[in-house]
């Protein structure tokens, strides 16, 4: 949506896959990013806080272009697989950068809505396209759907189930 601001030269890693990290900060029902650090190639990996040079002004860090689902997680976390889920999480159904919804759930919860979610997810094109791809890869159908069922809330900017 904004090209002047996509940031080039990152170092992507396996524990920054995207080559940055954000520190959200939720005011009055509204997301804001808090700072925005980044590893660039050109620092040898250490990260860098960017955040007045992309946001100069508070009003520049609201989050007015994002809509779609944040979930927060705290506490310990428990393997699964290839994924960590806490026991503590806040989903959060953000809309131009306004909270709309907030739902709170314990490990057990958040399993269970993910797997539903999932369920919703499989009858999608996208799902077709992604196990076809996994396949391709060379995954196991259940390689593929543990690894995505545990992300499926980045396909939806809404909760379409409650």
């Amino acid at each position: 949506m904004y090209p002047s601001k996509k940031l080039n030269g990152l170092l992507e890693t396996s524990t920054s896959p995207k080559g940055y990290h954000v520190v959200y900060e939720i005011e009055g029902n509204e997301l804001y990013v808090k700072e925005l650090w980044i590893l660039k190639i050109t620092d040898g990996g250490l990260y860098t806080n960017i955040t007045d040079e992309i946001f100069p002004a508070k009003v520049d860090r609201k989050m007015n272009w994002y809509s779609g689902l944040i979930l927060f997680t705290s506490g310990k976390g428990r393997l699964d697989g290839m994924n960590i889920n806490y026991e503590k999480n806040v989903l959060f159904e953000i809309n131009k950068g306004n909270i709309i919804t907030i739902q709170h759930f314990n490990l057990e919860q958040i399993l269970a809505y993910k797997e539903r979610l999932f369920e919703v997810f499989k009858k999608t094109e996208e799902y077709k396209i992604i196990k076809k791809e996994g396949r391709e890869r060379g995954w196991k159908d259940s390689t593929t759907d543990s690894f995505y069922q545990n992300i499926v809330l980045d396909y939806y900017n809404t909760m379409i189930i409650k």
